[in-house]
């Protein structure tokens, strides 16, 4: 199976403190219907592949239902990154519904606090939040498989409880949960003293998180993303999935066609430092975001010397 990423179009309709992408970057304008599709075709990406939809936010480009029966057509499961405002308009969840193959179409979106002034701080968009929460239940009532994704950062950690709490209260087990920490880049770069928070001082909110969404009586999938071993107890490595790291086509309104990214063999975006070199299970371990380590040093890890040292809570 191939894996690719596509940046349809860097608008956006929210102004997110969280932003990995710069001034710079969404200045740039969409891609078009045949760059897409000459992207695609020039890699054979079809039956059976898989493809990250994202931008700024996918469903403001102009070509989004044009791309979305394209893609779907090829048979290729996509995966869309998206703040899902779009999703509270029924002409456009409606069209969206009759465009894609329910079966390879899912909907990943943030929602960053259950409390509506810090999550609209974040996204610098008042009403954001209650749009979110509109939207995930719209697209539930419709059969679509959603996540509901959280960024680490230190404005939101001390209230992750609190949020996994009302996830179960208000989200079916049907909608998954990802945790994923933070790339320091962008307009986060700008924000990073805000932002930045430490995995040892994360560790305690982010484990009674996962201890409440374990004592639902029907379990939803958990997944911790782009996160090392360290930052969480062993008992907790169960949750750890990883990227492929064999991207097959990279593609972004800030992607220069002469310099567009095909076959990316072994493209990763998080990384281990020389403090790692002697832990038991680097080879395994997704590292830290190179923002991140930038921010908090090598301290930020904690190596694994012995297996002895595995300790479970």
């Amino acid at each position: 199976m191939k894996s690719s990423y596509l940046a349809l179009d860097y608008r956006c309709n929210h102004n997110c403190m969280i932003c990995p992408l710069s001034t710079a970057d969404k200045m740039h304008r969409a891609l078009t219907l045949d760059e897409v599709k000459d992207n695609i075709e020039k890699n054979c990406i079809g039956e059976g592949d898989h493809l990250v939809l994202s931008g700024g936010e996918p469903c403001l480009s102009p070509y989004i239902f044009d791309c979305l029966e394209y893609l779907t057509n090829r048979g290729i499961h996509i995966t869309m990154l998206t703040n899902c405002s779009q999703f509270v308009r029924s002409e456009f969840l409606d069209r969206v519904e009759m465009t894609v193959d329910k079966h390879k179409f899912d909907v990943v979106t943030a929602i960053h606090s259950m409390d509506a002034a810090l999550h609209n701080k974040i996204t610098g968009t008042e009403g954001s939040l209650a749009t979110s929460i509109e939207a995930v239940e719209q697209l539930v009532g419709h059969g679509f498989h959603l996540t509901v994704k959280h960024i680490v950062n230190r404005l939101c950690i001390t209230s992750l409880p609190q949020l996994a709490e009302e996830i179960c209260r208000r989200f079916p087990p049907s909608v998954e949960f990802q945790l994923t920490a933070m790339d320091f880049c962008g307009r986060a770069s700008k924000n990073q003293r805000l932002l930045f928070v430490t995995f040892e001082e994360a560790q305690p909110y982010i484990e009674k998180a996962l201890d409440i969404f374990e004592g639902e009586r029907q379990r939803r999938r958990l997944t911790l993303l782009e996160f090392p071993f360290c930052g969480v107890d062993p008992y907790f490595w169960k949750y750890f999935a990883f990227a492929n790291k064999n991207i097959n086509l990279y593609s972004a309104p800030n992607v220069n066609k002469n310099e567009e990214r095909y076959i990316v063999d072994e493209q990763t975006h998080c990384h281990t430092v020389k403090a790692c070199e002697d832990c038991v299970i680097k080879d395994t371990c997704a590292g830290v975001w190179e923002s991140a380590f930038r921010l908090g040093g090598e301290n930020l890890v904690r190596p694994i010397r012995k297996e002895k040292d595995i300790k479970f809570k």
